[in-house]
């Protein structure tokens, strides 16, 4: 290393004292990383300093860390340079903290793919979740179950307390569903107090109803308000229906 910027020293936590000198800048990264990046472009571990890439420039996305051993996700291009006569001189890094910009496209893909009051996936996610099953072999043999699930007597809470209690009961209904359902199950809003459960590929058809009915069962047990309700009629009751669709050859979505 023979030059050290203001900007990486903040963003490093080193001073420029500390690390001009060193033979390659390892220590701002993490070994695994290194020898899985040097394994990806035919070399050997520390080799990776030393390496041109073809085109002169690479652009990669790493993990970086700092002198107190904290970490964040870089962009980082790296740039060869060479002398008069074309020989290799070194290289340029430039790297920027990209924590925030990661941060906030995940959050943005989670709002697009979320359905934004019971945190269960929205109908476009369930659509295209759908769409990929359907490409699968799985789609006609064994087959993949949908369950459409209605909530029974949910109108009656819009009307007597208010759409915001309404919600407040649609919540604890995603809490209980997902607490029924594998992590690979997909979850989903339908709309309105309706939702729909693209279950796994692995679970067959009989599998898929007794999971039904244990849905059945959770909804109809008892659901505590706690606001915007009077106190004695905190107690509510809704139940759900569901029905039990399994794919076949020829079964669009």
């Amino acid at each position: 290393i023979v030059a050290f910027s203001r900007g990486a020293e903040r963003l490093l936590g080193y001073s420029a004292d500390e690390v001009v000198g060193l033979v390659h800048p390892a220590i701002f990264h993490l070994r695994d990383e290194i020898d899985a990046t040097a394994a990806e472009v035919g070399v050997e571990g520390l080799d990776l300093w030393n390496y041109e890439p073809p085109t002169g420039t690479v652009v990669r996305e790493w993990t970086f860390v700092r002198k107190d051993g904290s970490t964040f996700i870089g962009s980082l291009t790296v740039t060869a340079r060479h002398h008069d006569d074309g020989t290799l001189a070194g290289f340029l890094y430039l790297v920027s903290d990209i924590t925030e910009r990661l941060r906030t496209e995940a959050d943005l893909v989670h709002r697009a793919e979320t359905d934004h009051l019971t945190g269960l996936a929205n109908r476009g996610t369930l659509e295209r979740s759908l769409a990929r099953a359907e490409a699968t072999p799985g789609w006609f043999q064994p087959g993949r179950t949908v369950l459409f699930i209605d909530l029974d007597h949910f109108k009656d809470v819009n009307d007597s307390f208010g759409h915001a209690t309404g919600d407040d009961a649609l919540v604890e209904v995603a809490h209980r569903l997902r607490d029924h359902l594998r992590t690979d199950d997909i979850a989903a809003r339908w709309g309105g107090d309706e939702f729909v459960v693209l279950v796994h590929e692995n679970v067959t058809a009989e599998q898929a109803r007794s999971i039904a009915q244990r849905i059945v069962d959770g909804a109809a047990e008892p659901v505590e308000l706690t606001s915007g309700v009077p106190a004695e009629a905190r107690t509510i009751r809704l139940g759900a229906s569901i029905g039990v669709a399994t794919s076949r050859r020829g079964t669009t979505p």
